[in-house]
């Protein structure tokens, strides 16, 4: 029996604009820094330079370590979504009525279920860069996102298995 997995990070052009952007401040505050005549207002420019490195590091290391992880085996989907959701969640199969492959027209990324819904209708967990997403609607009439770059293979598999537990 073929299983279906996936692991989906941030695209590598988010980091070249993230670094576009440091290196355009860098070079602004540079220029400062080389007019400025006062020893204080050298010292704040320092200061500055200290502190934009340290949140544009910060926040380099923060979207490296957002990761869309999705597993899908004989006993469900299985999904995490770290750091916002690093406990894994399982959909058993028998709990999933219908699903299809949608094509994802609003740019609505990230992890929105359970506590971090508060105003999203649907839940969802997405990354940047996906436009294709398997809908899954519940036995509850509920229904849920998955973005994935694969939607055929994930498509078959979850066929597979259906029919795989209709037989049983």
């Amino acid at each position: 029996m073929k299983y279906f997995s996936e692991i989906q990070r941030f695209p590598r052009w988010i980091f070249f604009l993230i670094a576009s952007s440091l290196s355009t401040v860098l070079i602004i505050l540079g220029s400062v820094y080389a007019r400025s005549t006062s020893p204080p207002e050298k010292k704040e420019i320092l200061i500055a330079f200290v502190v934009i490195i340290l949140f544009e590091s910060l926040a380099i290391l923060f979207i490296t370590r957002i990761k869309q992880e999705v597993r899908i085996d004989r006993t469900g989907i299985h999904y995490r979504y770290p750091p916002f959701k690093n406990k894994e969640v399982q959909i058993p199969i028998s709990k999933i009525k219908n699903y299809d492959c949608i094509t994802y027209s609003r740019p609505q990324y990230g992890y929105k279920a359970g506590r971090w819904a508060f105003f999203v209708k649907t839940p969802s967990i997405t990354t940047i860069g996906i436009s294709k997403v398997i809908k899954l609607t519940f036995i509850d009439g509920s229904t849920f996102l998955i973005g994935t770059k694969k939607p055929s293979e994930f498509i078959q598999t979850l066929d597979s298995l259906k029919n795989r537990n209709e037989e049983t």
